[in-house]
């Protein structure tokens, strides 16, 4: 299962009531969910923040890379990418009072002028995503959450 609502659990825990948001910061590692030939990135520099959440750019460096026979992937280890972020395992609080809450984290390997460089995203992508106006994006996810 991608995506878990937890609405009533999560704001009934304890420890979890008074957390602030640290979601991704600076030598997190992220699993990328499209098809450009990266499997995993680590964080560099989030731009304009010290933390990174959903809708966030941010600066990694490869770590790993899927291996294809007959395709040349564009991306070494340890190139300099720009990474939208588009799932974090922490809770993401909607204005009608629930939490999404994603299994690992996650993102999209971005161009200079913040457009995919992949054709297809293969993970779903939360709905706040309309209001940041990534229509590209949009349109190349199988659906939203």
């Amino acid at each position: 299962m991608i995506f878990i609502f937890y609405p009533f659990l999560i704001s009934a825990h304890p420890t979890l009531k008074n957390l602030k948001a640290q979601m991704i910061q600076t030598e997190t590692i992220l699993d990328i969910t499209d098809n450009s030939g990266i499997r995993k990135i680590r964080c560099l520099k989030i731009l304009g923040s010290k933390y990174g959440s959903n809708g966030k750019i941010l600066c990694g460096s490869v770590i790993k890379i899927k291996h294809r026979k007959n395709k040349k992937i564009p991306f070494f280890r340890g190139n300099l990418v720009f990474v939208l972020i588009i799932q974090t395992k922490f809770f993401l609080r909607r204005t009608d009072g629930e939490r999404v809450v994603f299994l690992r984290n996650s993102g999209v390997i971005v161009d200079k002028k913040f457009k995919p460089h992949a054709s297809r995203i293969l993970n779903p992508i939360c709905s706040e995503f309309r209001k940041k106006r990534y229509t590209k994006l949009l349109s190349s996810v199988a659906f939203l959450v």
